[in-house]
């Protein structure tokens, strides 16, 4: 199955990091999540089998109670992986 992969930079209210963090572990296109320094507070890294399916999990992300806002950049190859 060919994938469409994505890293959405996350920022979430304070307070808010432990049950962001709970609910985006229970979204299946969700394939991991980092805590990250700078401007914002975590990175996702998500996986659909199309683009409609990124859009919709993306709309997950965003719509989940304690995120700020997100920026979010499509992942065109990879170019190696360790």
């Amino acid at each position: 199955v060919r994938q469409v992969k994505a890293h959405a930079m996350v920022g979430v209210e304070p307070a808010q990091q432990v049950a962001v963090e709970r609910r985006l572990r229970a979204l299946p296109a969700v394939t991991a999540l980092y805590t990250v320094s700078g401007p914002y507070d975590l990175v996702a890294m998500l996986a659909a089998e199309s683009t409609e399916a990124l859009d919709a999990a993306l709309d997950q992300v965003r719509s989940t109670p304690g995120v700020k806002g997100t920026t979010t950049s499509i992942i065109l190859s990879r170019r190696f992986e360790r």
